[in-house]
Order: structure tokens, then sequence, then C-alpha cells
């Protein structure tokens, strides 16, 4: 195991120390500045940026005043430090030598572009200078250079064009044919006679017959004004094949004749052999195999992130109904309550009352409540386990006041859940039109899936016909 720097605490701690006292001044200022900035002075409950800071960070005192002083020092830190390069750059400019030493501008190096170069003059008797544009061509070879450049670009030609090939006289593979030598410095354009045989990048796009073809290669090389020939003659001749490569080339060869003989007919009529060799013809399904094959691969994916997305989806609508039918069990525990029953009484008549079919969750959670009790369970635990599972800040703290009413009596229970039931069924009417307004979004992503699905199935079975 590495072991870490014993000093690398010590380290960190020393750099923000020294951030800490490169930042000393700003913060000094910035303190001064918030005396006199409303906002820094907001109560936490203020609603805007203080509610939000109080919330993200509880416990902090003076949070809004102390988020305004770290912004305006990191501000005030910024705006020193772009100061600074400002004022830089503005000396640099102003004590910067201007004046071009020996009256001379620099040229770009053979073969790089041409330059535009931005000059004031200040003439003899003026008192303004004057903005001009000077053109600066690329440096320029001088003939003996050029004449140089050619004549390696010729040798370069003569040693490098058969390329893998073993002669001139006997080319069956790619010449090497380029359009620069000498690292750009001569261009070269190819002509091919007769054309069409090899073509400019010196691959062989004819079908030379197999005691050869004669071809005559010429380039005209150009080193700036300066122009040279090179020329020479190969012999072509048909690529070197396997048995396997030539016996498809027949039937290639065989195809095309059949193609061109039967031109009028309705139909072309496949060989049933070449060369001797029996021929079966299928028609070619790869592309509805390899669709046939994605979609296998797929969907066993697909379905297991839809799965997955059915069972949060599940968890969402668990909490959304637990939230929405809370009112409706504060309200039945009230009457119940009033009616002269036990807490214990209320539960095990709501449980008896509750259709398992209709499924809703609340009543599942006191079905199995009254089942627990009914197994040996305390009846004050099963209380505080019912609000433990639903999961919800409501029923936890209905969990533990029917618990803790059981215990101290269960006098003026009956007014706390009305109560209780009251603001729920508004804070109920509020969450169902929210509820609604999300009903459209949500139905998206099934809507889409139910897509894809119907596309598969009208798809699929159309690839695999042809």
């Amino acid at each position: 195991m590495r072991r870490k720097p014993k000093n690398r605490k010590r380290e960190k701690t020393a750099a923000a120390a020294g951030a800490g006292r490169l930042m000393a001044p700003f913060r000094f200022l910035a303190a001064r500045i918030a005396d006199h900035l409303p906002a820094a002075g907001a109560a936490p409950d203020t609603p805007g940026i203080a509610q939000d800071l109080s919330r993200i960070r509880p416990g902090e005192k003076d949070v809004v005043r102390r988020y305004y002083e770290e912004k305006l020092a990191e501000c005030l830190a910024a705006a020193f430090v772009l100061l600074l390069l400002l004022i830089a750059a503005v000396l640099a400019d102003r004590f910067s030598p201007r004046r071009i030493e020996g009256e001379r501008l620099e040229r770009p190096s053979y073969g790089e572009a041409d330059a535009q170069e931005e000059v004031t003059a200040l003439a003899e008797g003026e008192e303004e200078e004057v903005s001009l544009q000077v053109g600066v061509q690329a440096r320029r070879y001088t003939d003996d250079q050029a004449e140089e450049l050619l004549e390696a670009a010729l040798s370069q030609i003569g040693e490098e064009l058969t390329g893998e090939n073993p002669s001139a006289d006997e080319v069956r593979s790619p010449l090497v044919m380029r359009g620069e030598y000498q690292d750009g410095a001569v261009k070269a354009e190819w002509v091919t006679i007769p054309y069409g045989m090899i073509a400019e990048t010196g691959e062989i796009t004819g079908e030379p017959p197999g005691e050869g073809a004669l071809v005559q290669l010429r380039a005209e090389l150009t080193c700036q004004s300066h122009t040279a020939w090179y020329e020479a003659a190969v012999q072509v001749y048909p690529p070197l094949l396997t048995p396997q490569e030539r016996f498809w080339q027949a039937v290639s060869q065989a195809l095309a004749r059949a193609d061109e003989e039967e031109a009028r007919e309705e139909y072309l009529t496949l060989p049933d052999s070449v060369e001797g060799r029996r021929i079966v013809w299928n028609r070619e399904r790869g592309s509805a195999a390899l669709a046939a094959a994605m979609l296998f691969l797929l969907l066993p994916v697909l379905l297991w992130l839809y799965r997955d997305q059915q069972v949060k989806e599940k968890a969402r609508e668990r909490s959304t109904q637990l939230m929405l039918d809370y009112s409706a069990l504060m309200w039945k525990l009230t009457m119940l309550l009033g009616a002269g029953l036990t807490i214990r009484g209320c539960f095990e008549r709501i449980s008896r009352e509750y259709d398992r079919e209709a499924k809703r969750y609340v009543y599942e959670e006191v079905y199995y409540t009254c089942t627990e009790m009914r197994s040996g369970v305390a009846e004050a635990a099963a209380y505080e386990r019912f609000g433990r599972r639903c999961g919800l800040p409501r029923y936890a703290k209905l969990g533990t006041l029917l618990s803790q009413n059981l215990k101290k009596g269960s006098r003026g229970l009956a007014a706390a859940l009305e109560k209780e039931a009251a603001v729920s069924l508004e804070e109920r009417s509020a969450m169902a039109r929210k509820l609604g307004e999300q009903a459209g979004t949500k139905l998206v992503f099934p809507m889409i899936m139910m897509l894809g699905i119907v596309l598969i199935l009208l798809l699929v079975p159309a690839f695999l016909t042809f």
C-alpha cells in the first residue's frame, strides 16, 4: 500500500492560509461594502436568495451576510487581477519598440502562404502617421535551387515509381504517383496513355489483357516558374489471383455476359454452373438477419430497463397514493373514535371493510398492522412500525401519536385527528391539481415504448420476407 506523505495535510493548510492572506484585503473591503448593502442584511426567511441560503446551509449564523461578503470579495479580487492585466497590456504597448529594425520585414519560409503586414509610416515634413498594408510574399528559391529541386524530384520518382512491383516491365499492383515531391516544393501533374488503365493516384483501374498492356506515363513537374518533364513506360498485367479469386472473377464475367445477351428479355437467367462447378443461387438476406440479431440482442436489454422503470414508477405511485389517501384514513379514524371504538378497534374495522382487490397501499398497511397485533406484537410497537413502513413523515407522525396516546390515554385524540384530517384534505386537493397537470408528461414514455413495440412488430416481418 502506498503511504500518503505526512506533510500533505500541512501543505494544504499552508496553501489555504496563503490564499486567505491574499484574500484578506478584499474580504475587509467586502465587509465594509456589505454594511451598506440592503440585501446582505435580509432576514433568513425572506423569500428569494435569503430563504434558499437558510435552507441549504442550516445552522449557520449570519448566512446571508457571509454569502454576500464572500461573493463581493471574489468579485473584487477578480476585478483587481483584471485591472493589473489591463495596466500591464497598456504599459507593454506604450513602451514596446514600434520601430521596424533595419526597415526589414521577415518573409514566410519556402512553401508557406504569403503574409499581410500592417505598418505605419511617418514621412519627413509630415505630422501624422499613415497606416499601410504591405504584402509580403513567401521566400522564393533561386534559379539554381529550383533546378536542384527538380532534379531531386526526378530522381525520387525514378526510385519509388514501381512501388511493390518487381520492375516497370511487370506491373500488377498500384504505382507510386504523388502530387507533390521534395516536401511540397515541387508540384506534379500526371497523364497516362491510354487513359483509364492507370489512375492519377497510381491505382490500376482498367482491365489489362493477359499478355499485358503498355501504358505511357508523363508528369509535368513545376517549381515556381521552372518546369521539368518525367516520362516512363510500364507494362501492366492483370493482378495475380488465387484459384478462388479467379473462379469468382469468372462468375462475375459470366453474369456480365448473360446480362448483355438477355438485355431484351423479361428475366435474367443466372448460370447454373461456371467452369464445371455447379452454383446454387439465393437471395441476399444479410440486412434482415442483422436486423433480427440486433432485435434479439436489444430486446432483453430494453425489457430489463423497462421493468426497472416500472418498479421505480410504482414506487412513486405508492408514495403518491399514500399521500392522497392520508386524509381519508384520518377521517375514518376520527369518525370511528367518535363512535366509541378504541384505536385498535378502528384499525380492525377498517381492515375488515377493506376490499383487497382494490389495492390501496395504506389499507394494505392497516391490514398488515392488524395481522401483527393478532400475532402478538405489542399494540404501541405495531402503530410505530406502521408509520415507518409507510415511509412518509405524515404517517410516521401518526404512528407516534397513536402510540403515545395509547400509553397516556386517548383523551383529546379525536380532536387532534380531526384537525389533522382537515389540514390534510386541503393538501390533498392541491396535490390532486398538481398531479392532473403532470398526467400528460407521465404518459409520454409509455406511449413511446408502445409505439416502438408496434413498429418492431410491423417492420421485422416485413424485413424477413425479403
